[in-house]
């Protein structure tokens, strides 16, 4: 109360800037050790594993929106303000009620966020009922009790030699105790990326 407009418009602009300015902070401090975090996800196999990591271009251009985000919403601030100074003095006078505009906004909010909660009410069925689908497939064979392992030859095995080295090996492992079978597969299971 008792503030002018070039007051409460230097104050609405520098709220919208240090909020802005404090998420992007957040998220480029959070970057790296997230990344980290998703990188414990991910098969260990998986291509160019190594090469993922935060990018300073990519944190530039995150403070860049973060600065013209703080921007565009210090201006769409300063914007309502000036649009709406007076509208409260008036409706006052008129009715108690909000006005059109208002409950346009109001109404349209409600609209999303019911068509969001929908959206994300169907891709959640969907997701169950994959998940519960993948465990009742029969894949065609029996995966308890099922030891899959990599075997890589030494390198200075040449290609000749190959086969005896697999065949050896799968002898050495049939007479393991406890072991029922034993099969040799290339690439098993592998993406190919």
């Amino acid at each position: 109360m008792g503030a002018g407009a070039a007051r409460l418009l230097r104050q609405s602009f520098a709220e919208a800037l240090a909020l802005c300015l404090t998420a992007g902070a957040l998220a480029t401090t959070l970057a790296p050790a997230l990344v980290r975090i998703l990188k414990l996800f991910v098969p260990p196999e998986t291509p160019r594993l190594d090469d993922v990591a935060v990018n300073t271009r990519v944190l530039l251009f995150a403070i860049s929106v973060s600065i013209v985000a703080a921007v565009i919403l210090g201006l769409l601030s300063i914007w309502k303000t000036l649009r709406h100074a007076a509208d409260p003095l008036r409706a006052a006078g008129r009715s108690a009620t909000a006005s059109r505009d208002t409950r346009r906004v109001k109404n349209a909010l409600v609209v999303a966020e019911f068509a969001l909660a929908m959206v994300l009410l169907t891709a959640t069925s969907l997701l169950v009922r994959s998940f519960l689908a993948v465990n009742a497939f029969d894949i065609g064979f029996q995966q308890h009790h099922v030891l899959t392992l990599r075997v890589e030859p030494p390198g200075d095995f040449k290609a000749s030699e190959l086969t005896h080295f697999y065949n050896a090996a799968m002898e050495e492992l049939r007479g393991l105790p406890g072991v029922e079978a034993v099969s040799a597969a290339k690439d098993l299971f592998q993406l190919n990326i």
